[in-house]
């Protein structure tokens, strides 16, 4: 038989190499395991931060999309941004593309009242401030782990804060920049990730197209306000306010369209002096009259263009050393070529631009036109005054004067007869002297109630057609009377062309009409306006008057055109005579 040669040893040896490789085979395999676990989690992680992170831009998007008002897409720009760079504090900041400035529009709202005073339209020159220059070149985030020693932080531009860590990131719209949003921490540093940086950029250029179309709107929106600026001067006119009032509306009106704290009118006067004629807000309405040469107005004028200086101190001018005019723009008032005036506007938070220079211009160019109209209505009242002037003075001439002639004549008649002896003739002339006496005296109260009575202004329509009726009628012993319907006054210049009408329509009945009872009615209601006057005398032809031009028709006729009223009247030979003026309310202009 065969010998055995097992050897249980090398057996025992190798059964334990095999199980010492399968145990560390297992190890190995656990290890990986472990390591596919660990590689999952941390790939779960990513996911979720990545879902976050496109969660948060989307969010940002959307909540700067759902407005277009600059202010308040900004405002949640910025909370979006505080949020994804892991830094509580962001201001942001647009471009002022003509001086070259970042200035601060909005920020986050967990600053004090303070804080928020320091930051209200800070205004950062990317030149002075190395951090953000860098940003803009690099168009892309730029972080400062310690803004307080980082030389590229220029802290004396900045408010006084105790500025941590600092992250710049630039808001662009393709190649162009927006603006750039300056996120910060306060006290103690923050050291923000990798992932937070690019978070943060990626939602600056998320919103950046929301952002100009808000910017877009903003400036339709300014476009509007300068239309209705116009149409509210062009308004003025149309309801033919007084040359203050005009001048009003305009410096209120270049107020609201440019944001300026004050404004004025200066008109032109010899072409040597510029005279303050009307002045809102700060500052101006303390001049009076200002020299064309060595001023700023006066720089507009003379060559024709509108002046723009945002830092009016360094000019060191003597007329404003103890004014605060910080920014101005002088704009010519010009009509067709010809300069009239100038319209200042001053002192803007954060200084005048190009856009504001713009729309001065066009609105003072229609200014001038509104202001020239104003005067030219204004030189017709008082070519008017002054016609009414010579007539009163002929009249007085006519009537008053040859009265007295007659007086006087009569008077020496009575002289000579009664040193004759002729009592019969003496007696007779001095009853001329009288009728002629009291003939000045009606002429006379004529005369004076032709002019304005102050009674008109202060008491109203009413009141001066008592006291015309009491002061002429009265004594010339017609009787009187005046019906009221619903008392109220009216538009001044309503009051006194239907006082006019009356007044005339009175004046023929006490000259010609030999009547003895007047009676004025009066009725305003919330359709209409009339005012009728009626008496018992004589009466007339119409046709006939209106033929000749006599009884004053013409004058009566277009005093109620120009109020936008309607003239009738109505006589009959020995049946007296009725008038009555008739205005639309909707056609009366307060």
């Amino acid at each position: 038989m065969p010998k055995n040669t097992r050897d249980p040893e090398a057996e025992i040896r190798q059964a334990s190499l095999e199980l010492a490789q399968a145990k560390k085979a297992l190890i190995d395999e656990i290890v990986v395991h472990e390591r596919v676990v660990e590689d999952l989690k941390h790939l779960n992680t990513e996911l979720r931060k990545s879902q976050e992170q496109t969660t948060l831009m989307l969010r940002s998007v959307q909540m700067a999309g759902g407005s277009l008002e600059l202010d308040k897409v900004l405002e949640r720009i910025a909370e979006m941004l505080a949020t994804a760079s892991g830094m509580p504090h962001c201001g942001i900041y647009l471009i002022d593309e003509e001086r070259n400035l970042l200035v601060r529009r909005a920020g986050t709202s967990n600053l004090n009242k303070k804080q928020r005073e320091q930051t209200k339209n800070l205004q950062i020159d990317p030149g002075q401030f190395p951090l953000v220059k860098e940003a803009l070149e690099l168009k892309g985030p730029v972080i400062s782990k310690d803004a307080r020693s980082d030389p590229r932080v220029n802290l004396k531009i900045l408010p006084p804060f105790d500025f941590g860590s600092m992250l710049v990131v630039p808001i662009l719209l393709g190649k162009r920049v927006l603006g750039v949003a300056l996120n910060y921490t306060m006290g103690e540093g923050y050291k923000s990730t990798r992932e937070e940086v690019d978070l943060a950029g990626g939602i600056a250029k998320s919103v950046a197209l929301a952002v100009e179309n808000a910017r877009l709107y903003g400036e339709t929106r300014q476009r509007l306000a300068e239309s209705q600026g116009i149409q509210r001067v062009m308004t003025g006119l149309l309801r033919k306010n007084s040359l203050p009032e005009v001048l009003e509306i305009i410096c209120n009106e270049a107020l609201n369209l440019t944001d300026a704290t004050g404004s004025a009118v200066l008109m032109l006067e010899d072409n040597s002096i510029l005279r303050v004629t009307s002045a809102v807000g700060e500052t101006l309405s303390a001049l009076d009259r200002l020299p064309v040469e060595g001023s700023l107005a006066g720089r507009a004028a003379s060559s024709g263009k509108a002046l723009l200086v945002n830092d009016v101190g360094s000019l060191e001018l003597d007329y404003l050393r103890d004014i605060d005019i910080k920014s101005l723009i002088a704009a010519p008032l010009r009509v067709e070529s010809t300069v009239i005036g100038v319209l200042d506007v001053i002192n803007k938070v954060g200084g005048f631009t190009k856009d504001d220079v713009r729309i001065i211009n066009l609105f003072a160019d229609q200014a001038a036109i509104v202001i020239d109209q104003a005067q030219l209505h204004q030189k017709v009242e008082q070519m008017a005054v002054m016609e009414e002037r010579q007539r009163l003075a002929r009249e007085l001439h006519d009537s008053v004067t040859q009265a007295l002639y007659s007086v006087n004549l009569y008077a020496e008649a009575a002289r000579r007869s009664l040193s004759a002896g002729k009592k019969g003739t003496t007696l007779s002339n001095l009853q001329k002297v009288r009728e002629m006496t009291h003939e000045a005296m009606r002429e006379m109260r004529l005369l004076v109630f032709e002019l304005h009575p102050l009674i008109l202004e202060k008491e109203g329509l009413v009141a001066a057609l008592q006291a015309r009726l009491a002061a002429v009628e009265g004594r010339s012993g017609l009787k009187t009377e005046i019906r009221l319907e619903d008392e109220q006054r009216l538009p001044i210049a309503i009051e006194e062309e239907l006082y006019r009408i009356a007044q005339e329509a009175l004046n023929n009945i006490t000259k010609h009409a030999q009547a003895t009872m007047v009676q004025i009615d009066l009725k305003v209601s919330q359709e209409n306006v009339c005012l009728e006057i009626k008496d018992d005398g004589m009466g007339f032809d119409l046709e006939a008057a209106r033929s000749s031009g006599g009884m004053g028709l013409r004058g009566m006729e277009e005093r109620t055109q120009k109020i936008g009223g309607v003239l009738a009247i109505e006589s009959t030979p020995g049946a007296g005579t009725r008038l009555s003026v008739n205005i639309a309310r909707k056609a009366i202009k307060a």
